[in-house]
């Protein structure tokens, strides 16, 4: 299984040196992006995640 987005943000976070707010904005933007993309691949397979759905794909 694909490493979700919240843990390539997490193991990125030092490297790119954000810490407090500003983290939890960068997070919170990326999930309502990453809501969105869930939302339309349910339309694809009711089932799976965004990494599942890109997973099966390939």
């Amino acid at each position: 299984m694909s490493v979700t987005w919240r843990e390539r943000l997490s193991q990125r976070r030092l490297e790119i040196e954000i810490e407090g707010p500003e983290y939890d904005y960068i997070q919170r933007y990326i999930e309502s992006y990453c809501s969105e993309a869930d939302r339309l691949c349910k339309k694809i397979h009711m089932n799976k995640t965004v990494d599942e759905v890109i997973d099966y794909e390939r």
